[in-house]
This record gives C-alpha cells, structure tokens and sequence, in this order.
C-alpha cells in the first residue's frame, strides 16, 4: 500500500472502519500494523473508549519469548474469559512482533510457522472478536509464511506516523549483527562491540531478558581486563532496561557505573543520556534534590551536544519535578524554556503541549490573561504542527478564558458602579 498524504486523515478513517467491523460481526479477526507504536497504542485506546460497553482484554506479549500463539494465549487469557461471553468481547493481542528478533538471531522460525493453528484452535476456544498488534515487517512475514492465518484475517489496517529520517530498520540491523556474532574469527572488542548492538535492539523491542543476557556477556569479558568504553556503555544500556523494567536501585548503580568512563568533553551526548536517565529514577523515587541535579548535568551534556530536541525533554522533565513539589516560578521557567528549544527544532506539537502546561497551570491561579496569553501561544503552535486535536483543545481553553475574563470585567464595572451608589 502507498504512504497517504494525508497521514491524520488516513488514520482517522482507519478508526472508524474499525468500529464498523465491530459493530457489523462479533467474531471478526483484524490485523493492525505500524512501525510506531505509539500510534498502535494511540488507535487502541480509541477503540477500547469509544466501545465501551464491551470486555476488552488484551495479552501483551512485549517480554515474552512466544512459540506457539494458541498455547499462551489459552494460558494466559483462561481465567479472564471465564467471566465475558464471546459477543461482548474484543481480544487485543499486542507487540505480535516481539519474538521475531530472538528468532533472526537463533534462525529458527516457530512463531510464524504455529500461526497457521492458531484460527480454528483459537476460534473454537473463544469465538470472540481478536485484534491483532503488530509491526510492518510481521505483517509482511505473515502474509509469507502464514496463509492460514492470514485467511482468517478480515481486514488489515495500515496505521502512519511522520517518517523519521536516517531511521534504521531493526531487523535489518539484527541480521546483519547476526550473521558476524556467529563467524568464529571476530576478536574480542568487534565480538563486544556486535553484543552491545544486539542488546541495543532488543531493547526497541523491549526484550529486556535478552538484552541482559548480551551486555552481561559484555561486562563480564572487561572484567577480565581494564574497562573499555564498551563495557561502560554495556553498564549504560543496562541501567536503562533496568530502569523500564522498575528496578530503579539496580539501574542507578549500573549508571553509576556507567558515569565512572563517560565525561562531558569527550561523549557530551552519551554523558547527558545517562545523567537524565539517572534523574528520571531519582525524581520517581522521590529524590526531588538529587533528580534535579542529574537534570541539570544532562542540561549541561546537550547543550554541549547541541542537541536540542533531546535538552527540551529534559527542560520538561525539570518542570514536572518543580510542578510537583509546588515551585510555580521554576515549574513556568522551565515549560517556556523546552517550548523554545523545541520551537528551534521545529518540534511545534512539543512546543504547544508545553505552553498548555503554562496556559493550565495559570489557569489553576486564576491568572486568566496569562492563560489566555499561553494557550493562544500553544494554539498558533498546534495549527502548524497540524495537529488537530491539539487545535480543538486549546480553542476550547481560549473560549474559557476569554469568557472568564469578561465575566471578570462585568463583575469588576458592577462593584465599581454599587460603590458609587453607596459609597
């Protein structure tokens, strides 16, 4: 299928032919693919809203190594079923892609070759509507590899997100890294170096299990000698997966340990990474203090970088944290300063979800004018980023606060004019 031009409108209508499937049979199968898989979330929250007066159970499959589809999903979903008739049920099964890097690496297919059994085991089970999650490159072996799956599919959908350029395909990247990790006469640093990109994309999938298994690997072959860069990065990536899987005092020493072999001069970007991933644990531990001097040395990192897309990131987490322990005026400063460096980059969604903040929290002070001020500010903002939900909200908080001011300066003439009288 050709890429629309119209991505939001495409989109949209993907939702609303959606529901029709929905409503029209209630043992439909569906497939939706995207590469972004926020917009994969984005589309499923739509749907579960806007039926709400259907069960939604949904099997996500992120961290799970999956070898038969039918097997798990009868495991893992039997106690839920028990308790929803089949009409008024709609099953997600989400992140379908996430076994396939496991199997690019081992060579074996099982996932895609079980998914043939899976339409008459599992619509004898469970004769519900499925809907099924995935990326492109699964939807494209699918089609391959999987007729009878596919066969049983009623529709698939093609979700778009903007195209990010210079983004690299994952299991492009994982082959190749494949292929060299298994050839018996790479060294030791290449050997190092191959295990930190395969655990890099393993992440992306979220397959922290995996990922552990090649940056341990990593660790343990510069334990034997003097540390490398490698192997503080292995620290650095591991203290990420550890961080989204919450285990937050094992991902502060391993960034610690990180820290021990990046400085700002030499790896700027890197440095400030880890600084700001350290300060996000800390500011969702409670160490409001130590969050925001992690904070401010990953500020110190990307400006040094230059990166500003990522330093407005940062400037916003540094408001959230002011937000939270009641500090207005640095919560204020903070928002307008990720507004601009976001409005630098061109990021004008950021941008204008920034000075909603703004817009809002004065709004909460009854400082009207200067949440008028703010969500006009946002509102110019989202029209060019084209965002029209961003758009509809902020009309909507521009109407409020021009009504609140009116009523403001009606209340204000009428108390002058009964002074007058009485006074």
């Amino acid at each position: 299928m050709e890429r629309p031009l119209d991505i939001h409108a495409h989109n949209e209508n993907i939702q609303s032919e959606l529901l029709r499937l929905i409503d029209t049979d209630s043992s439909n199968w569906v497939l939706v693919e995207s590469d972004n898989e926020e917009m994969r979330n984005l589309l499923l929250e739509g749907i579960v809203a806007e039926t709400s007066h259907l069960s939604h159970l949904v099997l996500d499959l992120a961290d799970t190594q999956v070898t038969s589809l039918t097997e798990i999903a009868k495991e893992k979903l039997a106690t839920l079923v028990a308790d929803t008739p089949p009409s008024e049920t709609i099953i997600h099964i989400i992140n379908l892609e996430s076994s396939l890097p496991e199997e690019i690496l081992s060579g074996k297919q099982v996932l895609l070759n079980n998914l043939n059994d899976a339409p008459d085991v599992l619509s004898d089970w469970f004769a519900a509507r499925w809907i099924f999650w995935t990326d492109s490159y699964t939807a494209q072996r699918i089609d391959k590899q999987a007729p009878a799956f596919k066969g049983k599919i009623a529709r698939t959908f093609s979700l778009y997100a903007p195209e990010k350029p210079g983004q690299e395909d994952p299991y492009d990247k994982l082959e190749q890294l494949a292929v060299r990790y298994q050839q018996s006469d790479i060294a030791p640093e290449e050997k190092s170096s191959i295990a930190l990109g395969i655990a890099e994309t393993f992440g992306r999938f979220r397959k922290w299990t995996q990922a552990k298994v090649y940056l341990d690997e990593v660790i343990a072959q510069g334990e034997a000698e003097t540390p490398s860069a490698h192997v503080y990065e292995a620290h650095r990536l591991l203290g990420n997966n550890l961080f989204e899987s919450r285990a937050y005092s094992e991902a502060l020493a391993h960034l610690d340990k990180a820290l021990e072999g990046i400085s700002v001069e030499e790896d700027p970007g890197r440095y400030a990474k880890t600084f700001h991933q350290k300060g996000l644990i800390q500011f969702r531990s409670g160490y409001s203090s130590e969050a925001e001097d992690s904070f401010n040395e990953s500020v110190k990192g990307y400006q040094f970088a230059e990166d500003f897309a990522a330093l407005g990131n940062v400037y916003n987490d540094i408001a959230m944290l002011h937000e939270k322990v009641g500090n207005v005026k640095k919560t204020l400063d903070n928002y307008r300063k990720s507004a601009e460096v976001w409005r630098e980059t061109g990021k004008m969604a950021e941008v204008a979800k920034a000075l909603q903040h703004v817009g809002a929290i004065n709004q909460i002070r009854h400082n009207w004018q200067e949440a008028l001020d703010a969500f006009r500010e946002a509102l110019d903002a989202a029209k060019e980023a084209e965002d029209e939900f961003l758009e509809t909200a902020l009309e909507d908080s521009v109407e409020q606060m021009s009504e609140a001011i009116a009523e403001k300066g009606s209340a204000e003439k009428k108390k002058g004019f009964l002074g007058r009288l009485f006074g």
